[in-house]
């Protein structure tokens, strides 16, 4: 999903440049008070002169890139959730918080460095794109698109072509794996492909490393290893039935009642 693209992509590439501040949209919180406590905790007690006055959103982030000699990237993320479960009271604090990161931007003499990153659905880009007009904020966009089969033969075949990884994993792909589970996901219509070759790849490192006994060797993710996977099932749907297999067996009244699907469908987003 777009959340594990973020962490798992985007910010590993961007933290030894940029000060990374990651913030998941809560609809419990006030979404400025969430945002300024963020910000201020980046910032050591003897910089924060603000500290009993109004918040000035350009001072604190000026302070940032200052204190760690680096522009920073602020993602917001999981945006829609402002829309999805919109109330007059957040439909008021996404207005403020939109027109407070505009007020970051407004002096060009004093602009600071960084850039400001909002994560949601697409289908909610209408609403997010109106609240962003309507408070002069401008904005460019870019839509992330699924990873094709060529991305996820990169993925499998990645953590064995870096010398870093090779040193960490001390791991081998066989040969056409990577094209074979290519293969297979692609043809997954239903299923969000990185969260279901994430869990791939999980359970297969975790079975590699349960069976080794020779450590002087590599570990190695085979075709038949695979093929062995496969047969209990590896795609989102497959694994969604086998974790509540295993729920069930904990506490069976939890799946029976459907209070597990209902704090699932909670936090789905």
């Amino acid at each position: 999903g777009k959340s594990s693209f973020i962490e798992a992509g985007l910010i590993p590439r961007l933290e030894e440049s940029h000060v990374i501040i990651h913030i998941h949209l809560n609809r419990e919180k006030d979404l400025l008070s969430s945002l300024f406590e963020t910000l201020q905790n980046l910032i050591p007690l003897r910089l924060r002169k603000f500290q009993n006055s109004t918040p000035n959103i350009t001072s604190i982030l000026k302070k940032i890139e200052s204190h760690y000699k680096k522009p920073f990237v602020l993602i917001l993320d999981q945006f829609e959730e402002a829309i999805i479960y919109a109330t007059d009271r957040l439909t008021y604090e996404v207005e403020k918080l939109i027109a407070t990161l505009k007020s970051a931007f407004d002096s060009p003499v004093n602009y600071p460095n960084g850039k400001l990153v909002l994560v949601y659905r697409k289908e909610y880009h209408p609403e997010i794109k109106g609240y962003c007009q309507s408070k002069q904020l401008e904005f460019a966009e870019l839509y992330l698109k699924p990873l094709n089969r060529t991305g996820i033969i990169e993925v499998v075949n990645g953590i064995s072509q870096t010398q870093r990884l090779k040193d960490k994993y001390n791991l081998t792909i066989q040969e056409r794996l990577a094209d074979i589970i290519a293969d297979d996901l692609s043809g997954d219509v239903n299923s969000s492909i990185a969260p279901v070759l994430q869990i791939l790849l999980t359970c297969m490192w975790d079975d590699v490393r349960r069976k080794k006994n020779d450590l002087s060797l590599p570990y190695r993710f085979s075709i038949n290893q695979y093929r062995e996977l496969s047969r209990h099932g590896v795609l989102l749907e497959d694994f969604f039935h086998q974790q509540m297999y295993k729920l069930k067996k904990l506490d069976a009244n939890a799946v029976e009642t459907g209070l597990a699907l209902d704090i699932l469908y909670f936090h789905t987003t």
